[in-house]
């Protein structure tokens, strides 16, 4: 029997979530004919002899490491249904996932695609509890038509997904490919976010960690935003405080760097700064309210230094744009 649905999942070096992964999809409570696709991208650790052996409906592809978006391309080209749903490795789907994702892309016509929201895997982490609070907080305000959706669960037709080219393999880390594949997609139709859609997802729980992570998001941002200008200022998910991060952090850094020579730049280091953490701090007073766990300050601190690392990873994306590199 061709399947409706083509469930299409990267998978590099998860070792430590993938039976978790397996375990939720083997829960899926529909009647409808589905197929798991997973395309293994070169892992190097103990993930290739686990997909050794699957239930039936899944199967698994390897490939030479080539990054998250050519594997869901891979993903996608492996499967038959008329409908493709992302989400990732480190997520749990909920039993009614698929159900309520197709049903949502059903109910409107009108859509090309469906995104969901997120649950949480590793509820146990202080720096994960804050990170989903903040995700919980953004979600809360988005209306039934958005300009973004992630790719972490993403329902799409096929056919509109093949128009536009799937997701671009520019973006060869996990960044802003599923920003730029929603902004093309926009131009087919519109993109419906389905909030009773969830996956539980394990969120970066290393400081560290985390801030390489938005060094790298901020880095692929300024190629995203060369060749969609238009989404610079927010795509409902990005506010314009988002958007403030780059200037307040590199103003007040450049302005502490040049410091020793004019002794009159104090009071810009000041103002960047002060103006940085202000905002931080009132987003951290609404963000606590979705159970962050570290309050307001905790959150403050967390995400002025993920702006510094944002915004320093977009000036060396714009310094590799400028050399002529993506």
């Amino acid at each position: 029997m061709t399947p409706d649905v083509t469930v299409c999942v990267p998978v590099y070096n998860a070792a430590r979530t993938i039976a978790r992964l397996l375990e939720g999809l083997g829960r899926q409570a529909t009647e409808r004919p589905f197929e798991v696709v997973l395309v293994d991208d070169g892992s190097t650790d103990a993930t290739p002899a686990l997909l050794a052996s699957l239930p039936s409906g899944v199967r698994a592809v390897r490939q030479v490491n080539a990054g998250p978006a050519a594997a869901r391309n891979r993903a996608a080209r492996e499967g038959r249904g008329a409908a493709l749903l992302f989400t990732d490795s480190d997520c749990v789907p909920r039993p009614d996932w698929l159900e309520r994702s197709m049903a949502c892309l059903e109910a409107h016509p009108e859509a090309v695609a469906v995104g969901g929201s997120y649950d949480i895997a590793n509820p146990g982490s202080r720096l994960a509890r804050l990170i989903h609070a903040e995700i919980m907080w953004r979600h809360a305000s988005l209306g039934t038509y958005v300009r973004f959706a992630g790719s972490y669960n993403f329902a799409v037709r096929r056919q509109a997904f093949e128009a536009v080219g799937g997701f671009s393999t520019r973006y060869r880390n996990a960044s802003a490919e599923d920003n730029d594949l929603s902004y093309r997609l926009l131009g087919l139709g519109r993109i419906v976010f389905c909030a009773e859609s969830l996956v539980a997802h394990h969120h970066t729980e290393r400081l560290g960690k985390y801030l390489k992570e938005q060094y790298l998001h901020g880095r692929w941002r300024a190629m995203l935003y060369r060749e969609h200008p238009a989404m610079a200022r927010g795509d409902d998910y990005t506010r314009w405080t988002d958007v403030a991060d780059v200037p307040l952090s590199l103003g007040s850094l450049a302005a502490a760097l040049l410091w020793p020579l004019s002794g009159g730049l104090g009071w810009a280091v000041l103002l960047g700064l002060g103006t940085l953490v202000g905002l931080k701090s009132v987003q951290g007073v609404q963000v606590s309210c979705y159970g962050a766990g570290a309050g307001a300050a905790g959150f403050a601190a967390v995400a002025a230094a993920r702006a510094f690392a944002r915004s320093l990873g977009f000036a060396a994306g714009l310094t590799g744009i400028s050399r002529g590199r993506a």
